[in-house]
């Protein structure tokens, strides 16, 4: 993401691959890379690269945020699209879609391609490098890094609404 904006450019298909595989570091799993813990020195290296990457406040950030970032599987993703294609949003000719509580966008990447072709979309991200990579992963999509309550979306401006909000 660093290399992509330095060069002041959007990211390839190849690198969009990438950086679709980042998911967040809200798993228990990365306790050890941000607490330095000596159990695995393996976890620790991990833990100097991922500050070396990033800056303080990023870091800060990415430590912060850990509580409320949160995997969801492909499956359940298709679930739900599934299920609002029951309710009815299958039938809006040109939907507006908002993920409000983004992360990286696996609402936005595991929408129906049909429906996705014909959507408007809209994503809310509150961590600024999460929400930068959102903005690469999907050009095309309105992206505000920011706290939901303050993304300027208009009243009834939305039609469906989908997230794992945590």
């Amino acid at each position: 993401l660093k290399t992509i904006e330095a060069q002041n450019r959007r990211a390839t298909s190849a690198e969009q691959a990438k950086l679709a595989k980042y998911s967040g570091f809200g798993d228990s799993a990365f306790e050890q890379a941000f607490r330095g813990y000596r159990q695995e020195p393996s976890w620790k290296e991990r833990g100097e690269e991922l500050k070396a990457l990033t800056t303080e406040e990023e870091y800060r950030a990415m430590d912060v945020s850990r509580v409320n970032d949160f995997y969801t599987t492909p499956e359940v993703i298709q679930m739900m699209f599934k299920g609002l294609g029951q309710m009815g949003a299958n039938n809006l000719a040109h939907p507006r879609v908002l993920e409000p509580s983004a992360g990286s966008g696996r609402f936005l990447g595991f929408q129906p391609p049909e429906l996705a072709a014909r959507s408007s979309r809209v994503a809310v991200e509150l961590d600024e490098l999460t929400g930068r990579m959102l903005k690469q992963l999907y050009p095309q999509t309105e992206v505000y890094i920011m706290g939901y309550q303050k993304a300027p979306i208009p009243n009834d401006s939305i039609d469906i609404a989908v997230s794992n909000v945590p």
